[in-house]
């Protein structure tokens, strides 16, 4: 016997979706830049995203991919990277001072030991 789900929907419906979409995988230095050139092509990312986030370059009047300005931009986030590092000891004494804000507190519990506050479900 197959079990069927009721109809959810009726012909004519109309549906859509959002998504704000999602972080990916891997280093974004390590994408290739031909990919990245390509997604902008396509307008899956944006030319700040293509510079900032995955550090591509392009040459400005013909907007195709400048390899060696790429690579000069992500060899210098790489080295901008290690100067931001810090020991595991010290991002933790910092981390562990942080706290959510006061007025957020009421919908997730107490700090850091998350107990709860209230009712779990709301109206």
């Amino acid at each position: 016997m197959i079990a069927r789900t009721p109809k959810m929907y009726s012909e004519g419906d109309l549906l859509f979706g959002f998504s704000g979409g999602g972080p990916g995988y891997g280093d974004p230095l390590e994408r290739k830049a031909e990919d990245v050139v390509e997604d902008l092509k396509k307008k899956i990312v944006s030319e700040w995203t293509a510079s900032q986030v995955y550090k591509v370059a392009l040459h400005p009047e013909s907007r195709k991919l400048d390899a060696t300005g790429t690579e000069e931009l992500r060899d210098a986030e790489r080295q901008a990277r290690l100067a931001r590092g810090q020991s595991y000891d010290d991002f933790m004494a910092e981390w562990t001072k942080l706290s959510p804000p006061q007025d957020i507190l009421q919908y997730y519990g107490t700090w850091p030991d998350a107990k709860s506050t209230g009712p779990v479900f709301r109206p």
